[in-house]
């Protein structure tokens, strides 16, 4: 991998995603060699693991609470980030002092990524981060994702949802039968919202690029416009709305 790189790693679920994701981190044993940034012993040296971030579908800490949880990941990144922890919270909109074992699924998921995101690795390794997230959440995080490649951190992202990553990444790795196989772009076709009323549709409806089909807004890839509908719709306070992106694999 290069630095500064997004690299998609794609396959269907079971496929082995997470188990490859935990062989990097040495999580678990494996045959074989992982070298990063030029070494294979880096798993054994405390130092260079604190260069690499990593959010896995696994919780922990769940009898702190969120602000005890950023000290904690503080105290073993050999950092200090104690000024920031009420606005990297507010950010991701969690409280304080509530245990995490009381969070729902997604404020877990939303603080793994507070955690993740907010301190100097040069590798960032995420698993399924998307999960959990509404869809301004993830028009978010892949902004946030593009930004930190532009700073020069490299980026591992594992999804079985080909739109999610679709447009982010540099390059793609299928993963299918314990093997990988590099793929070019994924290039999405058609995004898809189905909703049950939308009051500012007339202010959009004769934008390039717009579809109406009964229920349906359809937008021709276009993520701005996409982040503007979503917008509206969350102005709105649209309780049900389902996005879907028809995609294939060049």
């Amino acid at each position: 991998m290069k630095t500064g790189e997004i690299v998609g790693l794609i396959g269907n679920n079971g496929t082995g995603k997470t188990t490859l994701m935990k062989a990097i981190l040495g999580l678990i044993n494996y045959n074989g060699k992982i070298e990063f940034q030029g070494s294979t012993t880096f798993q054994k040296n405390s130092v260079e693991m604190q260069r690499i971030g990593m959010l896995l579908q696994e919780d922990t800490y769940l009898n702190l609470n969120a602000i005890q949880t950023l000290r904690m990941i503080d105290i073993l990144n050999n950092a200090s980030f104690k000024e920031k922890y009420t606005s990297i919270l507010d950010e991701y909109n969690l409280p304080y002092k509530r245990k995490v074992k009381n969070f729902s699924f997604g404020m877990k998921q939303r603080l793994r990524l507070a955690i993740v995101l907010n301190y100097p690795y040069d590798l960032l390794i995420l698993d399924e981060p998307y999960v959990g997230l509404d869809p301004i959440g993830v028009l978010k995080l892949q902004e946030r994702l593009i930004d930190l490649r532009n700073q020069g951190v490299t980026i591992i992202i594992s999804s079985h949802q080909l739109s999610e990553i679709d447009g982010m990444c540099d390059r793609f790795v299928y993963l299918s039968d314990g093997k990988l196989t590099e793929t070019k772009k994924l290039i999405s076709k058609k995004i898809i919202l189905t909703y049950e009323t939308f009051d500012s549709l007339e202010q959009i409806k004769n934008r390039k690029g717009v579809i109406i089909n009964n229920n349906e807004l359809i937008l021709n890839n276009d993520t701005e416009l996409l982040y503007e509908v979503l917008s509206k719709f969350k102005k709105e306070e649209m309780k049900k709305i389902d996005l879907k992106i028809n995609q294939y694999i060049e």
